[in-house]
């Protein structure tokens, strides 16, 4: 089964590293986009755990989950399930 990922917080980044220990079949990971704070760039969580199982390729960061693009990116995948934990946007039928 393939699974795409979508979290954000330290929470979520926690289910994705036991998710990833359990050797659940994540192909892709979608997180908000990172924000500067003090003029830096912090990398999150959710990004440090997806560096360690996952390719660059396949961690998103979309400004618009809904944006058509991003949602043609995703249906490639043909992903079996989405898991959703404190992701942060609404995620529409499509």
């Amino acid at each position: 089964m393939k699974i795409i990922f979508f979290g954000t917080p330290k929470f979520s980044a926690n289910i994705l590293s036991y998710l990833f220990d359990k050797k659940v079949n994540i192909v892709a990971v979608v997180t908000q986009p990172e924000l500067k704070r003090n003029n830096r760039k912090n990398i999150s969580e959710i990004k440090k755990i997806t560096q360690l199982y996952l390719n660059d390729n396949d961690v998103y960061d979309p400004q618009r989950a809904s944006d058509p693009d991003f949602l043609e990116k995703l249906r490639k995948y043909r992903a079996d399930l989405f898991v959703v934990v404190a992701y942060g946007q609404i995620l529409k039928q499509e």
